[in-house]
């Protein structure tokens, strides 16, 4: 039998897992979040972890994305179990506290796991993927984890598939373990908290208020960019799913 060559292995590989590409769709930009909704997650007071603290999200003026601010502290040891990874999950977490019911990542588009999110091209990552996005947590003992930027792919809105309202933040050590966990729940505000929710839902662009500088400084000096910015529209990334150059580089990946 004449063996087959590399030309045909990669055409038959490429028929193989062409539906499997086909499936992923880019995230949207959400446009049409309500103003002055707020949802916040309150990490659980568990006995196995001295990990605490909360993640507020609301919509910007504009209504595009949300604006999260972040702020955990207490991580276990860095070097042992860091760097730490935190995401929006598709179940509330139960009355028992068990974060592995949380399920797994917000995921409506089928972009799944692998390969890990390029935070250069945010609408082909997970949703759900918080730290993918807007980076991991390197944790400084003694030091809160503080930041703040804009994501332009979640909602507060009930309709849309990407409500993070009812569904669960998780935060990972590095090898997926899940530490804790708690539920996004809707604040509600009185009128005389006009200022608190305006400060909440100012834009972030530019803005990142990190207290451990030594975490993916590089990465946090980056200004948050606009929806418009070249990598949100890559042509790359606007056929609906992977670029072709992603599929060749898989599939080489494959035959290694």
């Amino acid at each position: 039998m004449r063996p087959t060559s590399t030309a045909s292995l990669l055409v038959g590989l490429a028929l193989t897992v062409a539906p499997i590409f086909a499936q992923f769709i880019e995230a949207p930009i959400i446009r049409n979040n309500p103003s002055g909704v707020v949802y916040r997650a309150t990490l659980l007071n568990k006995d196995t972890t001295t990990l605490r603290g909360s993640v507020t999200a609301t919509a910007p003026p504009d209504g595009t994305g949300l604006v999260f601010h972040v702020n955990l502290r207490g991580f276990p040891d860095e070097q042992q179990f860091g760097p730490f990874m935190y995401h929006v999950h598709v179940n509330p977490v139960p009355p028992d506290g068990n974060c592995t019911s949380a399920g797994p990542h917000l995921d409506p588009y089928n972009r799944g796991e692998v390969p890990p999110c390029d935070a250069s091209r945010p609408a082909t990552c997970q949703v759900g993927d918080l730290s993918g996005k807007h980076g991991a947590i390197v944790a400084i003992p003694g030091e809160p984890y503080v930041v703040k930027y804009t994501d332009f792919y979640l909602s507060t809105n009930p309709d849309s598939n990407a409500f993070i309202g009812n569904r669960a933040l998780v935060v990972h050590t590095r090898n997926g373990t899940r530490i804790n966990c708690g539920n996004f729940r809707r604040v509600e505000f009185s009128g005389e908290d006009n200022d608190s929710v305006s400060a909440l839902s100012a834009s972030a662009t530019g803005t990142r208020v990190v207290s451990a500088l030594a975490a993916s400084a590089v990465y946090r000096s980056t200004p948050t960019p606009s929806p418009e910015s070249s990598f949100f529209t890559s042509a790359a990334v606007r056929t609906g799913g992977f670029s072709k150059g992603v599929v060749l580089t898989a599939l080489v990946a494959f035959m290694l």
